[in-house]
């Protein structure tokens, strides 16, 4: 994580920055390595001005808080934005959670295919991975696709309910594969 502190009409004392330091710890269990927090220290009018902004692949975080105690401003600037990170985690556990598993009837024993037979020909598959299906709209697919980071995302589509495949290529566009069941 990568931790930035300003001052504006100011001077920062080893004290702020190590006061801003410990707080923004705290953040740094709730964000990825990958993350950057800048907090800017500012004096307006006698008010005493913390401004936190947190940014993640794809996500922005900021609380901006003032008082008479510069001290005061950045604890309740930092518990605003840990609030803010743990409501985003905690939305996002529940979409995992509730994401229904579809898995194929026990009884039906499947058959062997031209594509079971072409990958003996090829050599033997290096990971096999289950992959969850939601019913999605298209969009709501392509956003979490880019929220997971995910070159494949698989759902079945409520208009029609058929099973597509959304596939990033090489050069950033996407494909979308529509299964379709023959006889």
């Amino acid at each position: 994580m990568n931790l930035s502190i300003s001052a504006r009409h100011m001077e920062l004392t080893d004290g702020l920055r190590s006061h801003v330091e410990e707080r923004c710890a705290k953040l740094t269990r709730l964000l990825d390595d990958q993350s950057r927090i800048h907090v800017t220290l500012s004096v307006e009018r006698n008010l005493q001005i913390a401004d936190i902004i947190a940014k993640g692949p794809r996500t922005l975080f900021q609380a901006q808080e003032r008082s008479d105690d510069m001290y005061l401003s950045i604890d309740r600037a930092t518990t605003k934005v840990e609030r803010q990170l743990r409501r985003h985690r905690d939305k996002r556990k529940e979409q995992k959670a509730r994401a229904p598993k579809v898995t194929a009837p026990e009884n039906l024993a499947p058959e062997p295919t031209v594509a079971e037979g072409l990958l003996e020909t090829l050599g033997a598959v290096e990971e096999t991975r289950e992959i969850s299906v939601q019913r999605l709209p298209e969009h709501e697919a392509i956003r979490l696709m880019e929220d997971h980071e995910e070159p494949l995302w698989a759902f079945r589509d409520p208009e029609d309910g058929r099973l597509r495949i959304l596939a990033r290529c090489g050069d950033e566009k996407l494909r979308r594969y529509d299964l379709i069941d023959n006889p």
